[in-house]
């Protein structure tokens, strides 16, 4: 079950900016309980105040191992017909990027000392 709940992440916080205000409100509460699910108190804390950019950026830190699946995740919503959801597809894939060339600098550096 968790890994269900872990996969539907993504989607729901792209639905925040869902044109149609019952869904976007209906994925927050569903990020909230989520983050009660997983035991992921920061999770439920950005929930309540519905702040996508943090909850992505805390996604991508949380599960690092989990960027490729994000990447297909995000790939299906360039496709949507809703542009708010284009756009946040496209804003998530370039914090993909910006994530991994910072994970990959680290390490670079890391590999140097």
């Amino acid at each position: 079950m968790k890994k269900e709940v872990w996969e539907s992440l993504l989607p729901l916080v792209f639905h925040l900016h869902d044109q149609m205000e019952n869904v976007a409100k209906a994925a927050q509460e569903a990020l909230y309980f989520a983050g009660w699910f997983l035991k992921w108190q920061e999770l439920t804390e950005l929930a309540r105040t519905a702040v996508p950019w943090e909850i992505s950026k805390c996604l991508l830190e949380k599960k690092r191992r989990k960027t490729m699946d994000f990447l297909h995740q995000s790939e299906v919503y360039l496709q949507s017909p809703q542009e708010i959801l284009r756009q946040e597809a496209v804003r998530f894939i370039g914090l993909i990027g910006q994530h991994v060339d910072e994970r990959s600098m680290t390490e670079s550096i890391k590999q140097g000392e």
